[in-house]
């Protein structure tokens, strides 16, 4: 979509008589997050309560990834209370999304405590606050960074190995123990045969 088609859009979200859906007012912030336009998808979040459309998770992420587009960081960042305050729990993709609103807006600082606060960042949650000690000029922090990933794949390297070697475990006794039931019921069933077969014929 144009300038146009955008403000099309959010004239049309605007008519009393038009209901979107959630996953209708999601799609025109993320319109506008392709043209850095970061303070009408604010406007758009305030609207939708309103409106009884109540914001999901992804709607409340796709309005910081505009405002990260644009850099506004501290704009991004009380998304975060919001949703919280809203019953939602932010995951994994809306905390990397603040990292990123952090890193562009220069707060290398804020991001290394979001990354704290993370119960499990991934190789895009580092890379992103690595973004923004390299744009701040942090290379100790940065260098820390590194070793605390690299420490972290080691981890998860033996922890899927050790996983690994469980489950085969599981498998081998599995199949023993089938092998071994299967050899009972072969026994039980050619004892049953020749019960039968003496009952029968005396």
């Amino acid at each position: 979509l144009n300038t146009g088609d955008l403000a099309l859009a959010l004239a049309v979200l605007k008519m009393p008589h038009v209901h979107p859906s959630v996953q209708q007012y999601t799609l025109v912030i993320k319109i506008c997050a392709r043209q850095e336009r970061w303070f009408e998808p604010l406007r758009i979040l305030r609207d939708m309560r309103a409106r009884g459309a109540t914001p999901d998770l992804v709607a409340y992420t796709a309005v910081m990834d505009c405002c990260a587009k644009a850099g506004q960081w501290e704009a991004a960042l009380t998304l975060i209370p919001e949703m919280e305050s809203a019953g939602l729990r932010p995951d994994r993709v809306a905390y990397n999304t603040a990292i990123d609103a952090c890193a562009k807006g220069g707060q290398w600082e804020r991001a290394l405590e979001i990354l704290k606060g993370m119960e499990e960042p991934n190789l895009v949650s580092y890379n992103s606050a690595l973004d923004s000690c390299a744009k701040g000029g942090r290379w100790r922090e940065a260098m820390d960074l590194l070793e605390e990933r690299q420490a972290q794949a080691r981890k998860g390297g033996k922890m899927k190995k050790q996983q690994e070697r469980k489950s085969s475990s599981s498998s081998s006794s599995s199949s023993s123990s089938s092998s071994s039931n299967s050899s009972s019921s072969s026994n039980s069933t050619a004892g049953v045969r020749s019960g039968v077969k003496a009952a029968v014929w005396p």
